[in-house]
């Protein structure tokens, strides 16, 4: 039987099946009809072709749940996304999306890159492979923020597409200006992202908005942190919510 995915077996833990093809069918559809939104209320324009949707993936781990692979704590299917609404991450403020300009009206269905990124599905024996889905997402992801740019650079001008992207990446400066290991603040209890690994990966940031150094969406993206105790941790779904949106940041300059 022909599957969209390769599977995890039935001795490991993958994505359920049936919620994937369900998202993946719901993407597809969004895609080829054009339903990604360019931000400030408009709509992208179809034109893309939809092989960027549900084939090849490359291997890489998620935005929510970048515990390394190994670290006592970590549980089955750690380099997976989570389900919805567990991940601890802000719904707003400083740690949040900035507010205003893609906000969706009430009762909107549609998908886009947003959406993308926040995919999440159970995890059950013998599902999808995780690393198979979450590149396929990835790439998904990428192709949607491309679309957007292209409608928002015509009907607006590339100018205005970079101060945009300029305002967002602002956003991301405080943190950044923070001292090593002050960065964002520590889990309450228990365990978290060890701060001398986040605080590595954001001084590549700072390189890169600096003094232009070699940074991708997709190492920030995939990047993995040991886990440490409360003490010398920064908490888990702050460090996801802040670079989910740098991921933002980079794809839309890429």
């Amino acid at each position: 039987m022909t599957t969209m995915f390769p599977t995890a077996g039935r001795a490991r833990l993958g994505y359920d099946r049936e919620q994937v093809e369900e998202f993946f069918a719901r993407a597809r559809a969004a895609y080829e009809a054009g339903d990604s939104r360019v931000g400030d209320g408009e709509t992208g324009a179809g034109g893309a072709g939809a092989s960027a949707v549900g084939d090849g993936a490359r291997a890489g781990a998620s935005p929510a749940g970048r515990a390394a692979a190994g670290d006592e704590d970590a549980g089955a299917g750690d380099d997976a996304r989570p389900t919805g609404g567990d991940d601890g991450r802000p719904t707003g403020g400083d740690d949040g999306r900035p507010a205003g300009g893609d906000a969706r009206p009430a009762g909107d269905d549609r998908l886009d890159a947003d959406d993308v990124r926040g995919a999440a599905f159970d995890l059950v024996r013998d599902g999808y492979a995780t690393a198979a889905v979450d590149g396929a997402l990835d790439r998904l992801e990428a192709a949607f923020v491309q679309r957007r740019r292209s409608a928002f650079v015509a009907a607006r001008g590339e100018q205005a597409w970079m101060d945009r992207v300029a305002d967002r990446a602002t956003t991301l400066y405080p943190r950044l200006l923070r001292p090593a290991g002050q960065r964002f603040a520590p889990p309450p209890s228990g365990r978290g992202y060890e701060r001398a690994a986040v605080d590595a990966l954001l001084d590549r940031l700072i390189a890169y908005f600096d003094d232009g150094g070699a940074l991708t969406s997709t190492e920030l993206r995939t990047a993995t942190f040991p886990s440490a105790r409360a003490s010398r941790a920064y908490h888990e779904g702050t460090v996801d919510a802040y670079l989910d949106r740098a991921v933002e940041v980079l794809l839309a300059v890429e």
